[in-house]
Order: C-alpha cells, then sequence, then structure tokens
C-alpha cells in the first residue's frame, strides 16, 4: 500500500499543534535546574539502583519539576520500547478518536423496504454482519447480535449472509513479529475480532479468521430460529439499505486502561489500525503508526521508529528521552488525565500490582514493557516535595528479575526524594 496519508485528522493535529506551543511554558520548570547540585546528588542516587547490572543497557531519563533533568544516561539511544510502546498507541487513540469513543458491530440489510422483514417475517436481501474493529468483541456478545436480528422480527432471509471486514487490511500480524506471535501473543487482527480471534486455533484462522466469525455467526441466527436461504460470504456485498442491530463497544478510555494494565498486544494493535483508519483513512498498522509519529510531531515530539502498536515488533526502536517527552506533552493537552488513568498504579493495579510497594505504593503510574532480554518502565509519579516527575528506564540485552529491581529502587528513589 502506498506510504503517503495525507488525511491525518485534522481535529488530533489541531490539539497536539495547540499542546507544541503550549510545551515551552508547560515544561519551563524543569528545563533549567535551580539547584544544579540537587539534580546532579539525586541523578547519582538513582544511578546507583543500576550498580549491579554488568553489560546490560542501561538507558534512562527523568525530568522532577523545578529542578529539570536529574538522569541522562544514554538518554538518546534508541532501544526497544517493549511494551511502552502502547504509550504512543493510547496517546494517539485518545487524540485522535477521543476517549468517549465506542466501537460499532452491526448487523444490516440489501434490498428495498424500510422495515428488517415483512409481515411474514421475511428478510428480501442479504443480511451484513460489519466489522468495526472492538478489539472486545466477545462469542456472547454475537450471540446477542443475532438474537437482536431475530428480535426485529426477522425469521427467514432470501438472500446470503455477509461478513464485511474491509474496515481493516488483511494481515493479521505486523513487521518484525517472530512467526509465533500471532496465535499466541496476539489473535490474528481483523475488523471484526472474536474472542480475540483465539476460540479456535489453527494455520487457516492465523490466514483469515473471517469465515470461521462467519460461520459463528451464522450458527447463532440459526440458534435463534433466523434461517438464511443463501451461502455465506466475505467482503463488501451491494448497498446496504438499513441496519437492523447494533453492539457497541464500551468507551475508549476503559478499553485503554484494560489494555494498557493488562499489556494486552491483540487490544493494541487492533486500535492501533482503528487510529489508521479514523486518522488516516486506512485501517492498516502502517497507517497507524504514521498517525502516531505524525500527532507526536505536532507536538513537537520526534519518535524513534514506531512499527506496530504493542511494542512485540523487533524493529520497534525508542529512546528513553523521547518517552519522557511524550509523556510530558500528553500531560499538556486535554486528554492528559484519561491518559494518564489508563496506566497501572503500583502495588495496586495491572502489571504494576506487585511492584513498588512500600513508600512508592499507589504513587507510580508506568507502563511496563517486557520481552525475553527486555525490562523497561517509563510514566509518572511526584517526589515527597509533590513536585511532578516524568521518567523512562530502558534496559536491554539483561536478566528480568535484576532488571526490574533495579529499575524499582530508581524510581523510589525519585518518589521519595525531597529536593
Amino acid at each position: 500500500m502506498p506510504r503517503s496519508f495525507p488525511c491525518v485528522s485534522r481535529a488530533a493535529l489541531v490539539v497536539a499543534a495547540a499542546v507544541a506551543l503550549a510545551l515551552p511554558s508547560a515544561q519551563a520548570a524543569g528545563a533549567a535546574p535551580a539547584d544544579p547540585a540537587s539534580a546532579a546528588g539525586l541523578g547519582s542516587a538513582v544511578g546507583r539502583a543500576f550498580a549491579g547490572l554488568g553489560h546490560s543497557s542501561v538507558a534512562g531519563y527523568a525530568v522532577v519539576e523545578g529542578l529539570g533533568v536529574v538522569v541522562d544516561r544514554r538518554a538518546g539511544t534508541r532501544q526497544p520500547p517493549a511494551s511502552t510502546e502502547k504509550l504512543f498507541t493510547t496517546g494517539a487513540a485518545l487524540l485522535t478518536l477521543g476517549p468517549s469513543y465506542v466501537f460499532p458491530t452491526t448487523v444490516g440489510r440489501t434490498g428495498t423496504g424500510t422495515a428488517p422483514a415483512d409481515d411474514s417475517g421475511t428478510l428480501h436481501g442479504d443480511l451484513v454482519l460489519r466489522g468495526g474493529g472492538d478489539p472486545t468483541l466477545t462469542s456472547a456478545d454475537l450471540d446477542r447480535l443475532a438474537a437482536s436480528v431475530a428480535a426485529a422480527g426477522v425469521r427467514r432471509v432470501t438472500g446470503r449472509v455477509w461478513l464485511d471486514d474491509t474496515l481493516f487490511d488483511g494481515q493479521r500480524g505486523a513487521r518484525g513479529w517472530h512467526a509465533d506471535y500471532v496465535g499466541s501473543e496476539s489473535g490474528p487482527l481483523s475488523a471484526l475480532m472474536v474472542d480475540h480471534n483465539l476460540w479456535r486455533r489453527g494455520a487457516d484462522v492465523r490466514a483469515d479468521p473471517a469465515p470461521s466469525n462467519l460461520a459463528l455467526f451464522r450458527a447463532d441466527l440459526l440458534r435463534h430460529k433466523v434461517a438464511v436461504a443463501g451461502p455465506s460470504r466475505v467482503g463488501q456485498p451491494g448497498p446496504v439499505t438499513g441496519v437492523v442491530a447494533t453492539h457497541t463497544s464500551a468507551r475508549l478510555d476503559h478499553i485503554l486502561t484494560d489494555m494498557d494494565r493488562r499489556s494486552d498486544n491483540s487490544y493494541a494493535e487492533m486500535v492501533l489500525k482503528a487510529v489508521g483508519a479514523a486518522g488516516a483513512g486506512s485501517g492498516s498498522t502502517l497507517a497507524g503508526a504514521h498517525v502516531v509519529v505524525t500527532t507526536a510531531a505536532a507536538m513537537g515530539v520526534t519518535l524513534g521508529r514506531v512499527v506496530d502498536g504493542s511494542g512485540l515488533s523487533t524493529l520497534d526502536a525508542e529512546s528513553a528521552q523521547a518517552e519522557v517527552a511524550y509523556l510530558q506533552a500528553m500531560d499538556a493537552t486535554p486528554v492528559a488525565q484519561a491518559f494518564r488513568r489508563t496506566l497501572p498504579v503500583s502495588c495496586s493495579t495491572g502489571t504494576l500490582a506487585g511492584r513498588l510497594c512500600g513508600v512508592a505504593s499507589h504513587r507510580v503510574s508506568a507502563k511496563t514493557g517486557t520481552l525475553d532480554h527486555t525490562a523497561n518502565l517509563a510514566g509518572f509519579t511526584s517526589t515527597l516535595s509533590g513536585q511532578r516527575v516524568w521518567f523512562a528506564f530502558l534496559v536491554d540485552r539483561t536478566s528480568l528479575g535484576p532488571a526490574r529491581d533495579a529499575i524499582d529502587r530508581a524510581v523510589a528513589t525519585l518518589a521519595t526524594s525531597a529536593p
């Protein structure tokens, strides 16, 4: 597909541009250290947390309100972001789609007339199940859609039943993924994803989950006594002339909270494609990544290499400095609080539920990132004096347990400081 996406959402870019104008004043408190000695002392204390990691590749950057940059350790070096990549997916989704956005899954019809069916319960035309990119859709939701078709008075369909999943492209994973990631780390991606598209296994489902999902819906229709005379088809039918039933997801901000706290890769990839569809007119990973980079640039943040939405790709590369700049930029947007609320909280929720307990308990909101030899953490905390702190620590080529412990010591040092 072409690599030019000229129609990036104007609304998202307007917000991002306004943020870029506001950033100098928003970051002024962190731009120039008021007490260089205090900043250096805190930075040294944070640095000691990583003393035992040997030959691991450690990158870190932290800014404290009123002190400025207190940690700058290989901060411009790009390393695997792992699931801290989801920070960018989350921010772009909130800016492009909006916190209250819901994903629609609809059952439409073709044919004439204003009612779904005539007095005998016959729908003269086709039924069309259209995927709207909902990453949370379940088989129970699909069954409820079939029940709604029956409740609308439809007992017989003279035509076919279609699955239109053309909102998204046909790529089931992303560039740079290991061969086994589709079906393990993420379900095969499609505009109609049912139970993560993992309810059936096999090479055929990994290649194209649509036929299986359509067969499931057709069985649901039959269970609710809706008979379809024609065959099942995947693709775009003729013009849809009416809507018979609709299912809507939870609000986007709630989905993103679930995504970030559990670090759900399928959700992240589906959301990225939805961002591409809304922001660049193409429901692809490539288009979504383009929107992520473009909205960040409009806020004055230059990201590294964004290849997917989850951070699974071996081609993703990001610096600690860029991650902190992005966190600060998001803090200046109208969705700042929604963005922060999506993140795991220390000793409380998600992937941080068992970490940073004690003095830093409930005082750190951050995204974890883990691959086989990578442990990362990026997010927000505050000092004991109430100064805001933005931080990112990326540790590669490491042993996960010691690296996590070192990161937690570094973050706890920031959270318990009183400069």
